[in-house]
């Protein structure tokens, strides 16, 4: 059993997203709430990119984060992935 969402956008829908560029491929994300989108989205994105999405935290809220959507290559390939840590702990 599945659960999930859908939504159909016509081709040339831009894709918005509440980052913030800071730096080539280094977003900030200080909205309450919205979407992220990795570079290039809907399409792959580029050969060797690193991106960093940094959401700035009050000490009065916690970050709940859904992904949606995720293609990533096969378990034999080790550069693609996710990384998700808290960089000032409690």
């Amino acid at each position: 059993m599945s659960y999930g969402a859908y939504k159909t956008a016509r081709r040339e829908e831009r894709f918005q997203q509440n980052a913030t560029e800071i730096q080539p491929c280094r977003y900030s994300i200080e909205a309450v709430e919205g979407n992220v989108f990795s570079p290039q989205y809907p399409h792959y994105y580029p050969s060797n990119a690193n991106c960093s999405y940094f959401f700035p935290m009050r000490k009065s809220r916690r970050l709940m984060l859904k992904l949606e959507f995720l293609d990533v290559r096969p378990l034999s390939c080790s550069t693609d992935y996710i990384d998700i840590y808290q960089m000032h702990p409690k």
